[in-house]
């Protein structure tokens, strides 16, 4: 067998197993969030966000998708009597799918930063948010049931991300942000509310 089949395998294994930890120590943190998007009705662009356990559903499908995914493109390698590049790297891509798009969707606030869809972003990165109505033209609009009910959350920073949350749970996630000093622009509905 070829030295690079077998280098490629184990960068791909790598590869899912850090984001495999990663994720694993993201729902260990949820416990110690002191805003936890479980706790309330929140829709991230991965769908909406429930209760995170390593034994949720959606963590097992992730982990097993990967893992048997990187198993049979590893036992293919091995007993393959043709292997060229492209089918070795059709293989091995298939777990490498499942860790990217298999995103648990996911909302914490912590102490060190906030947690969005498996990723960590430190309060440095946040440099503002924007709070508005979903309404016809939204990117949220007509995603999910009763989206009409919710607020579009924008968070600004490198690259901006967006939420939606429930009018009757917003109040507790914003004031989450502004107790971490996160400036928010004057388009909010709360403040056209306070001005009344």
């Amino acid at each position: 067998m070829q030295w690079w089949v077998i280098s490629v395998a184990v960068l791909i294994g790598l590869v899912v197993l850090v984001n495999l930890v990663r994720t694993r120590k993201m729902i260990r943190k949820s416990e110690d969030a002191f805003f936890n998007g479980n706790d309330v009705r929140l829709v991230t662009g991965y769908g909406q966000v429930r209760p995170l356990s390593v034994r949720s559903r959606d963590w097992r499908v992730k982990k097993w998708f990967a893992f048997g995914g990187l198993a049979i493109g590893i036992i293919f390698i091995i007993f393959s009597s043709d292997l060229s590049f492209p089918n070795a790297m059709l293989i091995l891509w298939i777990p490498l799918m499942a860790v990217w798009q298999m995103t648990i969707p996911s909302f914490l606030l912590t102490k060190d930063g906030l947690y969005l869809d498996e990723k960590r972003i430190q309060w440095e990165k946040l440099r503002s948010y924007k709070v508005e109505e979903i309404s016809i033209g939204d990117d949220f609009y007509g995603m999910f049931p009763d989206s009409t009910d919710y607020y579009a959350l924008t968070l600004h920073m490198k690259r901006k991300k967006r939420i939606a949350v429930h009018k009757n749970d917003a109040a507790p996630l914003l004031h989450q942000l502004d107790q971490q000093q996160i400036p928010h622009e004057d388009v909010s509905p709360f403040s056209k509310k306070a001005s009344e």
